[in-house]
């Protein structure tokens, strides 16, 4: 999905709305020079040479996925020069290649532990007393996950992660058609699509100077994200003569073939548009200037004359109301000086810059980027980078996977291969029988077989079918064993009950102990998720620019978001990941905290029901703030309202009778 994160043209929407013809409108996308052209084909050789720099890694990527998704004899052996899968190599001996797909459940036992711990995200001001702020802005983040679902697509991303290393996520501003707005969006991307400087070695991207992505869109797509009349669409047109309009039916339905193929320059379907949109890190003269005003520092881009003429009306200011430019501490005798200006220095920085590109060079826009981090909208958590090398988890069990399936196909080979209760009989002995004719007796229960041992014929002999023990369970138990302990994921993670005599507390120091082998992993995507929100929270700030209603559910639904409660750059706020209050066991544990409180005394009833997480405990609140104004105010007696709460704490709690009392004594207490 390209996210159309541009301004939005106010004056196209007005003519569209008052029905004005724009037919006669010139084209918003410029024609490209040939000069720039040319600039712009050397340009994309580099990015060319960026993406096949990745083809190993994607190599790698795929070969994963295969084993997660069970086709797991595909890799290619070499067989008198000729080269083949190992399915089709054991197909030629007359084996059948057997498996057993042990590298899905480990997957599936990560996925449960990811979901079990996805933390909550929270705003934390660096300044004090800032607990308002604080809280709108986590509502907001909250809110603008929950819109995007990322309690879905956060787990598809963690597939990505365990699969590849790389999990990738982009955040921008664009309508959301679902709710017909414009919103924050968040999108995940298949590692396959992107392309960046491949030499990086910082773990954070600090290294990062390139990244792109490769789009696959219709023309209606094309349409809805570059044009705004239609000489654009007719210029969009003309850059794609060769690509057709009609859809064609492919053999890349729901499959991994589409990825496999894929190609920098051209698109799988004839029917769609290839766009390469990058981002790059480019040197800038830039002037950094400290305000002594109010002590902020910023990043200036215009002419330095436009901060000469502002000092020069500070110091007309000072001079009008003589105020001279030094002044005497009298306790330290230094000077001090009392006109406030902005200080400056030119110098070079780096700024980043944004080009959607044709495969031929074209540009359909561009632009410095339009955030207010200043940075690329992607996020991306290389795992884990290790001399300059980036690989998931789950390839680390591939060898193991492999074995096992070899071990098993081999077991099934040898017993396919050794008698079964063969029964030998000697040929003199048949006496006019057929062979078929004595073992379809010999198969009958309680059949009787008379046959002649003259002239030295032999007793008939059944071969019993027992087969050598070769070990092949050892083995393939040994394998699974591996497994577990090189993805960290022991029995007891995945729910496998355990063996007979085991305590409760050593399975639950085995759960435990698989949760401090995977600590690296969920604390590294934890690490994703938490520069993600981040930039979440920057275009937040930047784009939420009159007040909403956030729609979030939990305790503090329906939050106002004022933007003008926010009067420090976005750059004043960090961001952390706490324990989720998602989980019930949390908030069992916090209602049970909260309610020895009002026993104890420390808090009363109203505070309880606020910060309680009981699902009745707003309707209570409500309730009970009401009859404490009618008694205040006279109308009603406080027996009368004691009764009245309790009834309906009753109804609302569906409480059981013996648990009544106490209900009514907490009540009393806030009456």
């Amino acid at each position: 999905m390209i996210t159309d994160f541009s301004k939005v043209d106010v004056k196209r929407m007005t003519a569209s709305r008052l029905g004005v013809n724009q037919n006669k409108q010139k084209p918003t996308i410029k024609e490209t020079p040939f000069k720039e052209l040319s600039a712009n084909m050397q340009m994309m050789d580099t990015y060319r040479r960026d993406w096949d720099s990745l083809h190993d890694f994607r190599q790698r990527y795929r070969r994963t996925c295969k084993f997660h998704r069970g086709r797991q004899w595909d890799d290619k052996v070499l067989v008198d020069g000729e080269w083949m899968t190992e399915d089709a190599y054991i197909r030629e001996q007359g084996k059948l290649p057997l498996k057993q797909n042990i590298v899905r459940p480990l997957a599936k036992s990560l996925e449960g532990l990811f979901r079990s711990e996805t933390g909550k995200s929270v705003v934390v001001s660096r300044k004090p007393k800032d607990s308002k702020t604080e809280k709108m802005l986590s509502n907001a983040v909250q809110y603008v996950l929950d819109i995007n679902k990322t309690r879905e697509i956060d787990p598809r991303t963690f597939d990505f992660f365990i699969l590849s290393g790389l999990p990738i996520q982009r955040i921008g501003y664009d309508k959301v058609d679902d709710y017909g707005r414009y919103d924050v969006v968040i999108d995940y991307i298949d590692p396959q699509y992107i392309f960046f400087n491949t030499d990086i070695k910082d773990v954070r991207l600090k290294d990062l100077r390139r990244i792109g992505q490769i789009h696959d869109v219709t023309f209606d797509e094309l349409f809805v994200h570059f044009a705004k009349n239609d000489a654009d669409k007719a210029m969009l047109r003309e850059l794609y003569s060769g690509i057709t309009q009609e859809e064609i039916i492919t053999q890349y339905g729901l499959s991994p073939k589409r990825g496999e193929n894929l190609n920098f320059y051209t698109a799988n379907e004839s029917h769609k548009c290839r766009v390469i949109e990058v981002w790059e890190k480019r040197a800038v003269n830039i002037v950094d200037c400290w305000d002594k005003a109010d002590g902020s520092e910023f990043e200036f881009d215009g002419r330095v004359e436009v901060l000469d003429a502002i000092n020069q009306e500070r110091i007309t200011e000072y001079k009008k109301y003589d105020i001279p430019e030094y002044s005497i501490d009298p306790k330290t005798g230094k000077k001090k000086r009392e006109w406030l200006l902005i200080e400056y220095n030119e110098t070079v920085g780096s700024r980043w810059f944004y080009k959607y590109l044709t495969p031929m060079g074209h540009v359909l826009r561009e632009e410095e980027s339009p955030y207010d981090h200043k940075s690329h909208p992607f996020v991306m958590y290389p795992y884990p980078l290790i001399n300059g090398e980036v690989w998931g988890p789950i390839e680390d069990i591939i060898d193991q996977q492999k074995y096992i399936n070899r071990l098993i196909t081999l077991w099934d080979f040898i017993m396919g291969t050794s008698a079964k209760n063969t029964l030998v009989l000697d040929k003199r002995s048949l006496d006019g029988q057929s062979p078929e004719d004595i073992g379809y007796d010999y198969r009958q229960v309680g059949s009787t077989i008379v046959l002649d041992l003259a002239n030295g014929a032999k007793m008939p002999v059944e071969l019993g079918g027992k087969m050598a023990n070769l070990g092949i369970t050892e083995l393939i138990g040994m394998q699974l064993k591996w497994m577990q302990d090189i993805s960290g994921v022991q029995p007891a993670m995945q729910g496998q009950t355990g063996n007979s005599g085991t305590p409760a507390s050593k399975y639950a120091m085995e759960i435990q102990q698989t949760t401090l082998n995977n600590r690296d992993l969920m604390e590294s995507f934890a690490s994703f998720r938490k520069d993600r929100d981040m930039k979440v929270l920057h275009t937040i700030i930047q784009y939420y620019k009159g007040k909403r209603y956030l729609a979030i559910s939990g305790k503090d639904g329906d939050q106002l978001y004022d933007p003008e409660m926010i009067t420090d750059e976005a750059t004043d706020f960090n961001l952390v990941i706490s324990q989720s209050m998602d989980s019930p066991t949390y908030k069992s544990w916090v209602d049970e905290m909260l309610k020895e409180f009002v026993i104890g005394g420390l808090i009363d009833v109203e505070m309880f029901l606020t910060h309680s997480n009981l699902p009745f405990a707003d309707a209570l609140l409500e309730d009970l703030r009401n009859k404490k104004e009618q008694v205040q105010n006279g109308e009603l007696q406080p027996g009368q309202a004691v009764n009245d709460i309790t009834q309906n704490f009753n109804k609302q709690a569906n409480i059981n009778p013996e648990n009544l009392n106490a209900a009514s004594e907490i009540v009393r207490q806030a009456a």
